[in-house]
């Protein structure tokens, strides 16, 4: 059984969405997405080029609280677009909804034609890589452009 944060905190919804009959239901958990990752010295470099440098402002607090910067959420929504970077393997998702315990948990059981589609590994080099392309195409701004556009 595995652990995730969502499911924890909402283990009654996440059980409605695993059951919910949707075509390629896709997952990518905790255990793929923490290997990507990277220190704050690395990530303030990082993110200190092209248009991500508005970035750094906002972060920086939270920087000087952490080890690790994990890019939970960016790995998903890259598999998207390159699903090259992400592997899956087929199966079924139940979550634990019996045991005040281990409610929340979610177990996995692979099976050939299975409805949901879970990450088991994923290619860091190749996400960075995306990544960081895809800032690159973002327009570059000033602050004042940008606090007009929220007027």
């Amino acid at each position: 059984m595995t652990m995730e944060w969502n499911a924890i905190c909402d283990p009654h919804a996440t059980e409605i969405v695993y059951r919910t009959p949707i075509q390629n239901h896709y997952s990518v958990g905790l255990d793929v997405t923490q290997k990507v990752t990277m220190s704050p010295d690395e990530f303030r470099d990082k993110f200190s080029r092209d248009s991500l440098y508005r970035v750094l402002d906002y972060a920086e607090i939270w920087l000087q609280k952490r080890d690790l910067v994990t890019f939970h959420d960016p790995l998903a929504a890259a598999a998207i677009f390159e699903p090259e970077i992400v592997r899956f393997e087929q199966g079924i998702v139940t979550v634990d909804l019996g045991n005040k315990r281990t409610m929340g948990l979610t177990d996995f059981t692979p099976v050939s034609g299975g409805p949901h589609f879970v990450a088991n590994d994923t290619n860091a080099e190749a996400f960075f890589h995306h990544f960081f392309s895809q800032s690159r195409m973002l327009p570059e701004t000033n602050s004042e452009s940008t606090i007009g556009m929220l007027r």
